[in-house]
């Protein structure tokens, strides 16, 4: 009996340590038009047409290798796709993006 509350606590005490060394990613706060901007101009230079660029309303903290999903309609067709915008840089030397566009496209804007 003794031995498995030993098991136990050691299991236990080693998910606790686990756990409390994760930290959350620092950086500054940014509004999520801002980081939306930057994919319109990235991805203007890429393909000569400024898209249109949505990542949401939630304010999106700005580190190194950070991804967000956003939304980004084709400003020929009107399809949406969606995209993976990973941030990169730091405060201190400015920070851009590199943006993946999927493949198929989510649908078309209706008007």
């Amino acid at each position: 009996m003794r031995r498995a509350i030993t098991i136990i606590t050691v299991a236990t005490a080693g998910a606790f340590m686990l756990t409390s060394c994760t930290s959350t990613p620092q950086g500054p706060e940014w509004e999520a038009w801002k980081v939306a901007d930057l994919a319109s101009d990235a991805l203007e230079e890429a393909i000569n047409q400024r898209p249109d660029v949505d990542c949401g309303k939630e304010p999106i903290i700005m580190y190194e290798g950070h991804k967000i999903r956003c939304d980004v309609l084709s400003p020929e067709t009107k399809d949406i796709f969606g995209s993976d915008v990973t941030i990169l840089g730091n405060e201190r030397s400015g920070f851009t993006v590199n943006v993946k566009v999927d493949v198929y496209s989510k649908g078309s804007l209706q008007f």
